[in-house]
């Protein structure tokens, strides 16, 4: 459920900001009507990029626990490489 709280000054705002801290703030406006928080008490779902770069680091690790890389540059160098392989559409 979404809550939707008016302001005129920081105090006001600030006063809200810690009143509302036990919900989760998912925008603030500020238009002609007035100054707006808007909470919810749904957490918000991951989106497609957090867990798109999820499964990158997941594949990295998994790829460098099978590496035989063994100095911190070495292993740089296949990061990257592995990532330049990602955006050209290969493994």
């Amino acid at each position: 459920m979404e809550y939707k709280h008016q302001y005129k000054n920081k105090e006001e705002r600030d006063s809200i900001l810690i009143a509302h801290s036990n919900l989760i703030l998912i925008e603030e406006q500020n238009i002609t009507e007035g100054n707006f928080l808007i909470f919810t008490d749904t957490p918000p779902e991951q989106s497609e990029e957090i867990e798109d770069i999820n499964s990158r680091v997941s594949d990295i690790s998994t790829y460098l626990n099978n590496a035989d890389e063994t100095t911190i540059a070495d292993i740089e160098n296949s990061i990257l490489q592995k990532e330049l392989n990602n955006l050209n559409g290969g493994m």
